[in-house]
C-alpha cells in the first residue's frame, strides 16, 4: 500500500491512500478459468486484451466543500 500526502492547492484532502492487487500469475489463472468452463473463449479474449490481472484504487477524503471556482450557493 502507498499513502500519498496532499500539498498545496489539494491540502483539504486527506492523505490519498492507493492499493495495487491482483495475481502475479495471470496467465496460468485465466487458463486455469478457461479450461474448467469458468469463463467463455470470448471472456477470456476479452480478459487477455483488456487486463493484466491487476485491479488500482485510488482513495481520498476531501475534508471541505469542492469549489474550485469560488461560487456562492
Amino acid at each position: 500500500m502507498t499513502t500519498i500526502l496532499a500539498a498545496d492547492a489539494l491540502t483539504s484532502f486527506s492523505a490519498i491512500t492507493m492499493t495495487i492487487t491482483g495475481d502475479s500469475d495471470w496467465d496460468s489463472s485465466l487458463f486455469t478459468e478457461l479450461k474448467a468452463g469458468t469463463i467463455s473463449e470470448n471472456e477470456a479474449k476479452a480478459l487477455w486484451t483488456y487486463t493484466d490481472g491487476y485491479e488500482v484504487n485510488i482513495y481520498g477524503i476531501n475534508t471541505s466543500i469542492f469549489n474550485p471556482a469560488g461560487l456562492g450557493t
